[in-house]
């Protein structure tokens, strides 16, 4: 079974700047919303590997890499922090501290899927399969093994999804907008405020609908991440804020700093 790259495109959806680079299009998704995966499965292969299953592996990829590309983006923005850091005054102070809390979801999210999810789940099919000689057993044991990693990922819960889709996206901005220029204008710190507001809301959400059914016995996994980014007590105890961007500002969250 070969893997190629494979990145579709739409004149609607997707531009390019002079450069050649993709850049956002009018739905306001860039190129690499667009990247995929083409797997070309030879015989008997086909057999295991149908078209539906190709597109749940897609639909697990993309966000595989939408969380990873966000979590380099944020720690690119901190090599750059810090080589700006004999600039530091009380706004740069207060960004340093926005992109701290993003990088904190963000890393705990992906140790989760990392360790939790993608090396678990890969374990157990490895000995179902090693330990059986019936192929019937064993495509059993991999429609199993993909079914865990969609529901544990909760690709199929639209609120977690949704939210969480919209976290990244913010996490994503907040660092285009960082690397863009060395002295950030009126607007742009305009813009960070906000993305600032947007990110407690989302996030706020998001422990919301995680405490809502963390606890459920039917869905041990939600609990599982929700013990990752709440191992402090961070989010479920206090009520402090995170500094605004402007200086005299706040935005509060659930819970105090980390």
């Amino acid at each position: 079974m070969s893997v190629d790259t494979k990145v579709a495109t739409s004149k609607s959806a997707l531009k390019k700047s002079d450069g050649g680079v993709p850049t956002k299009g009018s739905g306001g998704e860039s190129g690499w919303h667009y990247l995929g995966l083409n797997y070309s499965v030879e015989w008997p292969l086909h057999i295991l590997f149908t078209k539906s299953v190709l597109e749940k592996y897609n639909t697990m990829f993309k966000f595989l890499l939408h969380v990873k590309r966000v979590q380099l983006e944020l720690q690119q923005c901190w090599a750059l922090q810090m080589q700006r850091k004999d600039e530091l005054n009380e706004t740069q102070s207060n960004i340093f501290h926005l992109r701290r809390h993003m990088a904190f979801l963000v890393d705990n999210l992906q140790y989760y899927l990392q360790v939790d999810v993608l090396e678990t789940q890969f374990t157990q099919l490895v000995e179902k399969i090693r330990a059986t000689r019936d192929f019937e057993s064993i495509r059993l044991a991999h429609d199993q093994f993909l079914s865990s990693l969609m529901g544990q990922a909760f690709l199929h819960m639209k609120p977690f999804s949704h939210c969480l889709k919209e976290i990244l996206d913010i996490c994503y901005s907040f660092c285009s907008l960082l690397t863009q220029t060395n002295k950030l204008s009126e607007r742009e710190m305009t813009q960070i405020d906000k993305q600032a507001q947007s990110f407690k809301r989302q996030s706020s959400l998001l422990f919301t609908i995680l405490s809502s059914v963390g606890n459920h016995e039917a869905n041990p996994y939600l609990a599982q991440l929700m013990l990752r980014i709440d191992f402090n007590k961070y989010y479920s105890q206090g009520g402090g804020v995170v500094t605004g961007i402007t200086p005299g500002t706040t935005v509060a969250l659930v819970s105090g700093d980390i």
